[in-house]
């Protein structure tokens, strides 16, 4: 079967940058691709043009492009995905999550990650650490009393809590005092992590917006970042 070398290459390209976590640089493209640097040069810039690579400098590397996440994206959510494509890279986080409160339960919806920026993931599956991450605790923060009863009897304390908390009573009072800011961050070590609630119609819990940080941030940037994910939560329609 006849076929065509150069989009031979562009698709062996886009497989490659796909396959790699941190990018890839013009020299690791050519040599992969075993063609000369201009040459791949021209490819990446080809398939930047159509928006399935993307460059960032200083080191120079390809990832992939705004495209490639659209094809992860069910078509009539794509613009609530862009708003937290959109608001990770802003606020530089290293992860974001969207976690769905169900049946007394944390179901993640959405992930995205700097490993691969521009693509969301979407696993529903539950929080692996009920009391650990920063997604789950803001849900058990507002939820409502009998709704917080049944979560704690599906993971008990004694079994789920250390050694991130010492005492049940530690729990409580930090997800009371979350209820009161109206947000959650949890000091459980680096990475900083942050979650803000996310309401549904009449103001019902949807559930949370989470962000984990590879870095410890100044009360300046929790407070602007804070500041982006309540924008975020209020103003994207809950997903289904």
């Amino acid at each position: 079967m006849a076929t065509v070398q150069a989009l031979e290459r562009g698709i062996d390209l886009l497989e490659m940058v796909l396959q790699s976590s941190q990018g890839l640089s013009l020299n690791d493209l050519a040599q992969k691709l075993k063609v000369a640097p201009p040459t791949a040069f021209n490819l990446a810039n080809t398939l930047i043009s159509k928006g399935f690579l993307k460059k960032t400098g200083r080191p120079v590397c390809y990832h992939a492009g705004e495209k490639i996440a659209d094809l992860h994206r069910p078509k009539s959510a794509s613009t609530d995905y862009a708003s937290f494509l959109d608001l990770r890279e802003k606020i530089g986080a290293e992860s974001l999550l969207v976690t769905k409160a169900i049946d007394g339960d944390a179901l993640v919806k959405i992930r995205i990650s700097v490993r691969r920026p521009s693509v969301v993931e979407t696993p529903d599956r539950l929080v692996p650490s009920p009391y650990g991450f920063a997604s789950s605790l803001c849900i058990l923060a507002f939820l409502s009393g009998e709704e917080r009863e049944i979560y704690r009897q599906r993971y008990p304390f004694t079994m789920y809590g250390p050694p991130m908390w010492e005492s049940e009573h530690q729990l409580d009072q930090f997800l009371n005092q979350a209820a009161t800011l109206g947000h959650c961050h949890p000091l459980l070590g680096n990475p900083a992590r942050l979650a803000v609630p996310i309401w549904g119609n009449g103001n019902t819990l949807w559930g949370s917006l989470g962000a984990s940080f590879d870095r410890s941030l100044t009360e300046k940037e929790i407070q602007a970042t804070l500041q982006s994910m309540h924008q975020t939560a209020t103003n994207t329609p809950a997903l289904s």
